[in-house]
């Protein structure tokens, strides 16, 4: 009790993104008309002080008087918020947030999305001399099957004793081919059911990969030998922006998903994710990317990939972390994606990405690229494994037990990630320190 109340104690956390709903601060700049508006009471004595309390019918007389103390007592207890706000050291997002262009939709300034509006008021920003922690898993969405369970109950081991601030989802989240709406109950049976404990009950910050599309592709092989092929009638409901719609929060404040948005837990530390799936070429030669709503046939790579030169470009961070769902690099079944390479290998390079985050292999793998920049880190090994290796890239690591992965990323004593096994135990270590 005592550490959660430090945790709500020491201030909030950021997150920018581009499309979940964030009002809180929006309705700061669209004013007191805004629809389904949750500004906070200070937010409401802004605007009156700005149009008078009266304002849509004026009176004269004395009975002004009341509502003029009344509203300089607001205007007041207003300043004062303000000012203890700022010396927190969080206010109401001035800092960060600049008026102008955004989706206004989900109440987004300039593609930045404020984290407590998503999770609540329980999420800290961090100092800069704190670490950060956080576990990694991919593929995993198998109603609690195929050893999803027992590789849950191994994060939750290992998040007694980490206490990680939040998880990262690789994608292929619902098999075997995405929700089938935003009510689809496979939400309760692969997720809420399966991550139950109460170590991870923290934030999800999650990606799409390409079984969230509506890709059944591989079924009644050896490669999914269990998952039955989804006929067009089905395939067609399925879509990957079931998985963004705000309202699944509404059955677990857990859930986030986005196409692509970037988040700073620290000064020191900026996580970019990322849809990859519209760089994979191959994947427009199928129907599910067409054929269903919010399908490849209408992403933009390219407006992606200016996102994330412009987010790189711009960040301050000591550690970029980059998260998708497809590898750049893998000795795994599937292997390493070229496309990807070509697209935005350049961009990582040139500005310092420290790692890479991916599943869609299901296997474990850390793997040094091409340039000593970037490390490769692949987590997809959520559920279903055991496809075994190919030999190739320079592998530093690679198991295809099922297992998940942990990170503790320091200023000072830098990044430290583990692979764990099922049960949670460590079965090897990297650290930036050497």
């Amino acid at each position: 009790m005592e550490v959660e109340a430090a945790r709500k104690e020491r201030g909030k956390w950021w997150l920018w993104g581009r499309g979940a709903s964030a009002r809180k601060y929006a309705d700061l700049e669209e004013g007191p008309s805004a629809t389904n508006s949750k500004r906070g009471a200070s937010a409401r004595k802004y605007a009156d002080l700005e149009e008078g309390p009266n304002a849509t019918n004026p009176q004269k007389g004395s009975d002004q008087e009341p509502t003029k103390r009344r509203c300089y007592a607001c205007g007041a207890l207003a300043l004062l918020v303000v000012v203890v706000g700022v010396a927190c050291g969080f206010g109401f997002g001035f800092a960060r947030l600049s008026s102008g262009k955004g989706d206004e939709t989900a109440a987004t300034i300039d593609g930045r999305l404020n984290f407590e509006s998503v999770f609540g008021s329980n999420w800290i920003r961090r100092d800069s001399g704190d670490e950060v922690t956080f576990l990694v898993v991919g593929d995993w969405g198998r109603d609690g099957l195929d050893g999803q369970r027992a590789v849950a109950r191994g994060m939750a081991s290992l998040a007694d004793e980490l206490r990680p601030d939040f998880v990262i989802s690789t994608g292929d989240n619902f098999y075997i081919g995405g929700l089938a709406s935003p009510s689809d109950s496979q939400f309760e049976t692969s997720f809420v059911d399966v991550y139950n404990a109460g170590s991870l009950q923290v934030p999800w910050l999650t990606v799409l990969g390409n079984h969230d599309y509506g890709d059944s592709g591989g079924c009644g092989t050896a490669d999914l030998n269990d998952d039955a092929c989804l006929p067009a009638s089905k395939r067609s409901s399925r879509s990957p922006l079931h998985q963004l719609e705000p309202s699944l929060r509404e059955r677990d404040w857990r859930w986030f998903c986005d196409r692509y948005y970037t988040y700073a837990p620290s000064k020191d530390v900026e996580l970019f994710f990322l849809d990859t799936n519209p760089f994979i070429k191959e994947y427009y030669n199928y129907s599910w990317a067409h054929d269903i709503p919010g399908g490849l046939s209408a992403q933009n790579a390219e407006g992606q990939k200016k996102f994330l030169e412009r987010a790189l470009e711009s960040s301050e961070a000591a550690y970029k972390i980059v998260v998708g769902h497809h590898p750049f690099f893998s000795n795994g079944y599937r292997g390493g994606e070229t496309d990807l390479q070509d697209a935005l290998g350049p961009l990582l390079e040139r500005n310092n990405v420290s790692m890479y985050l991916n599943g869609h292999d299901h296997d474990m793998q850390h793997v040094v690229g091409k340039s000593a920049t970037t490390q490769f880190f692949t987590s997809g090994a959520g559920s279903r494994t055991g496809r075994g290796f190919t030999v190739g890239e320079n592998s530093m690591f690679e198991s295809d037990e099922p297992g998940f992965l942990s990170a503790r990323v320091h200023p000072e004593n830098g990044a430290r990630l583990s692979f764990h096994d099922a049960q949670g135990d460590v079965i090897y270590t990297w650290s930036s320190a050497g």
